[in-house]
C-alpha cells in the first residue's frame, strides 16, 4: 500500500470522525423578537420581527390605512443598538434599507422597539424615509395592540 495514500486516508477518516467544524461564536449583542398589532390611522397594522445574532435581521410592517396595503422590510440592517430604559422599557434602535412597497424604492428605515416588561406595554415606532432625508412615511410611538415584545440587551 502507498505509505502517502495510507496517510491521507487516515487523516480523511479522522476529519469525518471529528464530525464538521465548530461555529465561532457569536458574540452577544442586542436581540429583539416579537410581533403583534398597532392602531394606524383608524385600521391596524402588523408587523414581525427577528434579530438574534445568528440569522439575518428580519422585519415585516404591513399597514392596512390605505387602499393597498403598505408593506415596509428590511432588506438590509446597518445598526442594531441597545438603549436601555426608554419609551418605558428596554428599547432596541434598528437602522437599515427597506423595500417600501408603495414607491417600490429601497429607502431609509429607523424602527424603535420598546419591551414594556411584565407590568408594562410594548411599544412601536417606524419611520421611513428618502436618502435626501424627506419622511415619507411616520408612526409615532405607539403601544402594541396585541402582541409580544421581546428585548434583550447585553451588560
Amino acid at each position: 500500500m502507498n505509505p502517502g495514500r495510507s496517510a491521507a486516508t487516515l487523516l480523511l477518516s479522522l476529519a469525518l470522525l471529528a464530525g464538521p467544524p465548530a461555529r465561532p461564536a457569536l458574540a452577544a449583542g442586542p436581540a429583539v423578537s416579537g410581533s403583534g398589532i398597532l392602531a394606524v390611522g383608524g385600521a391596524a397594522a402588523q408587523f414581525a420581527v427577528q434579530v438574534d445574532g445568528e440569522n439575518p435581521p428580519y422585519f415585516d410592517y404591513l399597514d392596512f390605512s390605505g387602499a393597498a396595503p403598505r408593506e415596509i422590510s428590511l432588506v438590509q440592517a446597518s445598526e442594531v443598538s441597545c438603549l436601555g430604559e426608554l419609551f418605558g422599557g428596554q428599547t432596541i434602535r434598528l437602522n437599515g434599507a427597506a423595500l417600501d412597497s408603495a414607491s417600490g424604492e429601497t429607502l431609509s428605515l429607523q424602527v424603535f422597539l420598546v419591551d414594556g416588561g411584565a407590568g408594562g406595554q410594548d411599544r412601536m415606532s417606524v419611520k421611513v424615509a428618502r436618502s435626501d432625508g424627506k419622511v415619507v412615511y411616520f408612526v409615532p410611538m405607539r403601544d402594541l395592540q396585541s402582541g409580544d415584545l421581546s428585548v434583550t440587551c447585553p451588560g
